[in-house]
């Protein structure tokens, strides 16, 4: 019973989950109806082997192993292509990158290739 999809038009008494920008990309997981509103319409808008073709000359070109650090000159390059092949914002873009893992806000160690 407790998972019963019940009526969608009964008022709930001023319970609603609504999924905002602002908390797209700080989702945690176990918010599911968050990040699954997140991740889904970031793969609807940019498909992970079309991203994967777009990108590959530029993650080749760098040298460099992903994901590279948010706030570089190649992160930065990243998100104008997917920006501009995609038309999606900037924030999107990003998201996507990050889940994809593409990009990371974490600092990213030297590996014997770089």
């Amino acid at each position: 019973m407790r998972f019963a999809a019940g009526d969608l038009f009964v008022e709930r008494g001023g319970v609603r989950i609504i999924c905002k920008r602002e908390t797209m990309l700080d989702a945690p997981q176990v918010d599911w109806m968050e990040w699954q509103a997140s991740y889904a319409s970031g793969a609807f808008l940019m498909p992970r082997e079309a991203l994967t073709d777009l990108l590959r000359p530029l993650v080749v070109a760098s040298g460099k192993l992903t994901p590279f650090r948010i706030g570089t000159e190649l992160s930065d390059q990243l998100i104008a292509a997917v920006t501009d092949a995609f038309a999606v914002s900037r924030e999107a873009a990003k998201i996507r990158l990050i889940k994809l893992n593409y990009l990371s806000d974490k600092l990213v160690t030297a590996t014997l290739f770089d």
